[in-house]
């Protein structure tokens, strides 16, 4: 779980060179707390060399909040995808 922006900072610098499928949350999302196990088993058995999986609560941090700002997120559950080679993110899907 990422708990602020700098940690997702490290996350995509460590994980250079491959996709990273961010899982963008609130800790009060019925429908974000029904979907972890379903999104838990996909990561584990998807995740490795080539593809890392993340989530964070942007209510739990201001700086996450700042980052669901920019990118304008408008209902959670909310994925990004950060490609390997420019870093670029692509919103997967939204609630709205």
């Amino acid at each position: 779980m990422i708990g602020s922006q700098d940690e997702l900072d490290e996350l995509l610098e460590s994980s250079k060179g491959k996709k990273v499928v961010l899982n963008v949350s609130s800790s009060k999302c019925g429908p974000c707390k029904l979907l972890m196990p379903t999104l838990q088993k996909y990561a584990d058995e998807h995740g490795g060399d080539k593809c890392t999986f993340a989530k964070f609560n942007f209510d739990e941090d201001k700086s996450l909040q700042e980052a669901v700002k920019e990118w304008k997120i408008q209902g959670v559950p909310t994925y990004r995808m950060y490609d390997e080679k420019d870093r670029k993110s692509t919103r997967l899907n939204s609630s709205h």
